[in-house]
């Protein structure tokens, strides 16, 4: 078996992911009409983690 990772592993692995950003419609992820997009931070700490489609 192997050894769990450490919470410092998870982390840098979890800083190499990528999520979209477009939204979700319809079976297929799309970019706004306006093609803008706006910081989604993480609200435990301030920091930013994404952007999300902007309307």
């Amino acid at each position: 078996m192997h050894e769990p990772l450490t919470a410092a592993e998870y982390k840098a692995i979890a800083e190499t992911i990528e999520l979209p950003t477009n939204a979700f419609i319809d079976g297929s992820f799309r970019p706004a009409n306006a093609g803008k997009t706006f910081p989604d931070d993480e609200p435990g700490d301030g920091r930013i983690v994404g952007r999300d489609c902007g309307m």
